[in-house]
């Protein structure tokens, strides 16, 4: 009896103590080796029941803490989040492809540098053939009053009537720049991705892309005498910029040389007589043999690539 009165204190304090050091080495996270709780001066022996009374609620408070788990009505509410992204992604990837396509059918937008560099290069060439198909004729005796042009592929209108019906004067195959028989040239018709949408234009207007002869004085060019010039019609900003890069030709405030534009009377028929002069208001092209500008009060903005045929 008396020795169960005696160990039975001793027995609670080293419950206690040893209670205490795992509560505070789990609420500290370190090892039980390295804890002391409380001061030994101010130690207070206390009973198991006060133990548990006191520091289990604790205890639980601390692993609830640092165990969150996540409710049932929070689920919902993340799930209507996703869904409601999901929604938003859907909407804005329909956007997307609907601006693709009607672009893809208009052969509208911008486009960089490089393409617009590899079009004007295009152009260019195309141009130089003409140039040299006409060269040939000269040389061969036929006059620069009777070369024709006539073709059905570049010069169409947007409704699909012609817009240039050609020469009057050239009566065979051997003056057409176009007939193997002359010139021995294709016609080209400029690619889609180089030219402005159709549909912003007129239907008795040439077609994007159509080349086609034109008549006009260059200031500061050759005489006072009306050239012969190629004319390429409706082309992108980006790619007359690219032209005229090409040709050392400044391009404005960034922007393509405003001038006079050129509509049915400046169309070769056989005649040099017209009084437009191209320069005037445009410095930056005058005494130039090849240029691109826009054509002044269009919209939109219509930009054409003229080439000199003969400078006279």
């Amino acid at each position: 009896m008396f020795k169960n009165l005696f160990l039975e204190p001793i027995h609670d304090l080293y419950s206690g103590v040893g209670f205490l050091a795992i509560f505070c080495a789990s609420a500290s996270h370190v090892p039980l080796s390295t804890i002391r709780c409380g001061s030994r001066k101010t130690a207070k022996i206390l009973s198991r029941s006060e133990i548990m009374n006191r520091f289990l609620p604790l205890r639980k408070k601390s692993i609830k803490a640092s165990s969150p788990r996540q409710t049932s009505s929070q689920r919902p509410q993340q799930s209507g989040s996703a869904l409601i992204y999901i929604f938003i992604g859907v909407i804005l990837f329909a956007a997307l492809a609907l601006v693709f396509a009607r672009g893809a059918r208009q052969g509208g937008g911008s486009i960089d540098a490089k393409t617009a560099k590899v079009g004007a290069s295009e152009i260019i060439h195309a141009t130089r053939n003409i140039h040299g198909a006409v060269e040939k004729m000269i040389q061969n005796g036929i006059s620069e009053a009777d070369i024709g042009f006539t073709n059905t592929v570049t010069t169409l209108a947007v409704n699909g009537a012609s817009y240039y019906s050609g020469n009057p004067n050239c009566l065979d195959a051997t003056c057409q720049i176009f007939d193997a028989a002359g010139g021995a040239i294709s016609p080209q018709m400029v690619a889609s991705a180089y030219v402005i949408p159709e549909n912003d234009l007129g239907a008795s207007d040439p077609m994007p892309g159509d080349s086609f002869p034109a008549i006009a004085r260059i200031k500061d060019l050759g005489s006072a005498e009306i050239d012969l010039l190629w004319v390429t019609a409706g082309l992108k900003l980006e790619v007359c910029k690219a032209i005229n890069d090409a040709f050392k030709v400044e391009n404005p405030g960034g922007f393509p040389p405003v001038e006079t534009a050129l509509d049915a009377t400046n169309l070769y028929v056989g005649q040099f007589s017209t009084a437009t002069i191209l320069g005037n208001s445009a410095a930056e092209i005058a005494g130039q043999e090849d240029f691109c500008y826009k054509f002044a009060s269009s919209d939109p903005s219509y930009y054409v690539y003229v080439h000199t045929l003969l400078i006279r």
